[in-house]
């Protein structure tokens, strides 16, 4: 995907560059993880979007909740991941 192609896929990639080094250390976070890992998933990177769902869930972000029924989670439901997460959170 050539993200200059699309206005607003270069919007969340800039969001990314600029607000996912203040994820990597929950303590100074000013973005829920769980934000950060729906762009992903927005963005069809997968892995970067569990890598923030798994973040969001040791920070006990309550957006997890919501992500059985949420559809920027779509993407990720095939995923075993997804299936995996949602039973630790105790949503399956």
């Amino acid at each position: 995907m050539n993200p200059n192609s699309n206005p607003g896929v270069k919007s969340l990639l800039t969001f990314a560059g600029i607000f996912a080094p203040f994820n990597e250390n929950p303590r100074h976070s000013i973005v829920p993880a769980t934000y950060i890992a729906g762009m992903y998933s927005g963005l069809g990177d997968l892995n970067k979007a569990f890598q923030y769902l798994e973040q969001g869930y040791t920070e006990k972000n309550d957006r997890i909740v919501y992500l059985g029924v949420d559809p920027i989670a779509d993407p990720l439901r095939a995923d075993p991941r997804f299936s995996k997460l949602m039973k630790k959170a105790g949503l399956k």
